[in-house]
C-alpha cells in the first residue's frame, strides 16, 4: 500500500494491492494465486495551481477571460450589449482597467478541474490442477471497475437562450427599476450552477479463461 501526494497538498493518490498464493505444482499438484488492487485519486482544482487559480490572465499579458454569467447574475439592457448592475447577493468587481468592473464576474476556474476523482479496482485469480504428470487444467479470472467523476462549470444563459438572457419585465419584481416610473424590461445574464456539468463514468471488463494444457501421444495440446 502507498499513499502520495504533491508538495502542493492539493491533491492525493492511494493504492491498495494484496497477493495470495498457495500450493506447489510439483508437490501438491496444485497451485492458485489471487492479486487484488485499489486505486483512487482525489480531484485536482484548477484553483489549487497558481497558473490556473483564475481566468484573469493579465498577469500573463491575456485578457481578463472571466463571465459576467454569473451564478448571482447580472443586469444588463433588453438588448443583452450594456450593463445595468448586478443582482444584490455578490459584491461588484471594483477594477476599472477590467471589462467586468461594476459587475459580478464569474471566475470558470473556482469550479474546474484539471485532473477528475478517480478510481479503479481490479482482482486477478489463477488455478493450475495437475491431471496427470503430463496434463494440467488451468483457470484464471480477471475483474475490473474504473469509475471516473469529471466535474466542470454549469451553463450560462447564453447556451440556451436568445438574447443569451432571461428577459425581466417591467413588472416583474427582480427587474431592478420595479415598481419606478419609466421602468423597462431588461435581461439578465445567469449561470446554473445549480446543476453543474458533470460526467461520470463507470466501466467494467470481465475475462475468464478455462482449459487444459499438456502433452498427449506424442502431441502437445493447450
Amino acid at each position: 500500500a502507498n499513499y502520495g501526494i504533491p508538495d502542493t497538498t492539493d491533491t492525493s493518490v492511494t493504492r491498495l494491492g494484496a497477493t495470495f498464493g498457495y500450493g506447489d505444482r510439483g508437490s501438491d499438484k496444485f497451485n492458485v494465486f489471487v492479486n487484488f488492487e485499489h486505486y483512487e485519486q482525489e480531484a485536482l482544482l484548477a484553483k489549487n495551481r497558481e497558473y490556473t487559480r483564475t481566468r484573469d490572465l493579465r498577469r500573463f499579458g491575456f485578457g481578463d477571460n472571466r463571465s459576467s454569467y454569473h451564478p448571482v447574475g447580472n443586469f444588463f439592457n433588453l438588448a443583452n450589449t450594456a450593463p445595468i448592475g448586478p443582482r444584490p447577493g455578490c459584491a461588484p468587481l471594483n477594477d476599472p482597467t477590467s471589462p467586468f468592473n461594476g459587475l459580478c464576474a464569474y471566475d470558470f476556474y473556482q469550479d474546474q478541474e484539471l485532473a477528475p476523482e478517480a478510481s479503479r479496482t481490479s482482482l486477478f485469480g489463477a488455478v493450475t490442477v495437475a491431471l496427470t504428470s503430463s496434463l494440467e487444467l488451468f483457470a484464471d479470472a480477471a475483474l475490473t471497475k474504473n469509475n471516473t467523476l469529471f466535474r466542470s462549470f454549469g451553463y450560462g444563459t447564453n447556451v440556451f437562450l436568445l438574447p443569451g438572457c432571461i428577459i425581466l419585465p417591467a413588472t416583474n419584481p427582480q427587474n431592478p427599476g420595479f415598481g419606478t416610473p419609466g421602468a423597462t424590461d431588461v435581461c439578465l445574464r445567469y449561470r446554473f450552477n445549480e446543476v453543474r456539468n458533470q460526467n461520470d463514468i463507470e466501466t467494467k471488463t470481465q475475462r475468464y479463461t478455462l482449459g487444459l494444457r499438456g502433452g498427449v501421444a506424442g502431441w502437445d495440446l493447450e
